[in-house]
């Protein structure tokens, strides 16, 4: 017959075979460990591969530092570039600076000159027809430009007579307005034509002007008959243009 085992026996062997399986199961689990390391693995490698990414674009950003020295070469380039524009802006502040200083400031105050002394006694003549002292006060030189221009080269500006400018304008334009007043009252509205103008007198260059002088403007009256009026003072001629200086009182 066959011992009986005691149960106990056969309950531990058991048991002990059961607990033998749970370091088994645990040897399963951990061999899983082992193995959810292996999966953990290429988590590094796929953090590898990212380093590698990284490491490519650190590679692809490698350029990117260059783009920074292209646009430092194209700035060289533009600084190059650059170079002739001061001069070229020296060079035009020159010609600007000169042009003014020959032409440009007198525009504004040369304003109503003529091309030529006929142009003035024909414009004379037509202010006087209609009446028009505006038109006979617009053809002569006014107040900033004989301060600016002429009464600086007169000898009585300087010593020993030193006159104020203030002073010698007043009284030229006191003149002036009588001296319209006259012509306008005297031939205004005669349908006169202009037939010429003449300077009986010689003429007086000054610093950057010229003094037509003993002006004489010979007309026609409505009868045909000719006329040789002296109601105009010396025609100023200035850069090849023509203005009265004054009307005689």
């Amino acid at each position: 017959m066959r011992s009986i085992r005691p149960l106990s026996l056969i309950s531990g062997v058991r048991l002990s075979v059961a607990r033998g399986l749970v370091p088994r199961a645990r040897s399963l689990v951990d061999s899983n460990d082992a193995h959810f390391p292996v999966a953990r693995g290429p988590v590094p490698r796929m953090r590898s591969r990212i380093d590698s990414n990284d490491a490519r674009f650190s590679v692809a950003r490698g350029p990117v530092p260059r783009v920074p020295s292209l646009i430092n070469s194209s700035d060289a380039r533009f600084s190059v570039a650059r170079g002739p524009v001061p001069r070229v802006r020296s060079l035009i502040a020159a010609l600007l600076l000169s042009w003014l200083s020959l032409s440009g400031c007198e525009k504004p105050a040369w304003t109503n000159s003529l091309d030529s002394p006929g142009q003035i006694g024909m414009a004379v003549v037509d202010a006087l027809n209609r009446k028009d002292i505006a038109k006979l006060n617009q053809l002569r030189v006014h107040r900033e430009a004989y301060l600016a221009w002429l009464w600086p080269a007169f000898p009585a500006s300087r010593p020993p007579s030193n006159f104020p400018g203030d002073f010698a304008w007043e009284n030229l334009n006191k003149k002036c307005n009588i001296g319209m007043k006259r012509a306008i009252a005297r031939y205004g509205g005669h349908n006169l034509t202009f037939v010429d103008i003449r300077f009986d007198k010689p003429t007086e260059t000054y610093d950057g002007f010229q003094l037509l002088r003993g002006t004489v403007l010979t007309l026609r009256n409505a009868e045909g008959k000719k006329m040789e009026l002296k109601i105009l003072g010396s025609v100023v001629v200035k850069n090849q243009r023509y203005k009265l200086l004054s009307y005689q009182d």
